[in-house]
């Protein structure tokens, strides 16, 4: 694999999202579903590495921190998505 053929972007309308399957499908229902709904809400921001034709070959999100869902006040818990805290691969 050529790593120079790979570029990592935001996120953005362009990335075609119904395409992508990384084998997980806990994972490929975040990406398709929720990954642009949470990066709207400012709840993280999604990088996604491209090839040359903008195809997406795989993402990863940043958040700058972590609290539990149940600490939230009503206002925050409207906005946000629930997650498990657990995931097994």
């Amino acid at each position: 694999m050529n790593l120079s053929n790979y570029r990592i972007v935001l996120l953005d309308k362009s990335h075609d999202r119904k395409t992508f399957d990384c084998g997980n499908d806990i994972l490929n229902h975040y990406f398709t579903h929720q990954a642009s709904q949470d990066v709207k809400r400012r709840a993280n921001s999604c990088y996604v590495v491209v090839d040359k034709n903008n195809q997406v070959a795989g993402f990863y999100t940043l958040c700058s921190a972590s609290m539990p869902y149940h600490e939230l006040n009503d206002t925050l818990k409207k906005k946000l998505a629930r997650y498990r805290s657990c995931l097994r691969y």
